[in-house]
């Protein structure tokens, strides 16, 4: 993995920051209904939420948002093109040169 992403960033195709991502909750209500696939101890939701509240406070429109393989906001068949990608796994990794290619983040 560390190969393919320093070959990304050596190639100026991808950029990596890291993020400090405090404990938070998000208010949309789309947010909260995608928040429900997991338990409410579960570090994922703990994980999900800080993101969607941090892309909430950066104005990011919830329906051009997949979340961990799912849309946020509504039909998984929507025409809205994927804008924002969240995982939170390593499972796709091996795709990011194919949605770099596509303009996804």
């Amino acid at each position: 993995m560390r190969i393919t992403l320093t070959e990304l960033v050596d190639l100026k195709a991808a950029t990596i920051r890291q993020l400090q991502l405090p404990d938070a909750h998000p208010t949309h209500p789309a947010a909260h209904e995608a928040l429900n696939r997991w338990s409410d101890t579960s570090p994922l939701r703990r994980a999900a939420a800080a993101v969607l509240a941090h892309l909430e406070a950066a104005s990011c429109p919830l329906d051009s948002v997949h979340l961990h393989g799912e849309p946020v906001s509504g039909s998984r068949y929507s025409d809205t093109a994927r804008q924002t990608g969240i995982g939170l796994g390593w499972s796709h990794y091996r795709s990011i040169s194919h949605h770099l290619q596509e303009g996804t983040d």
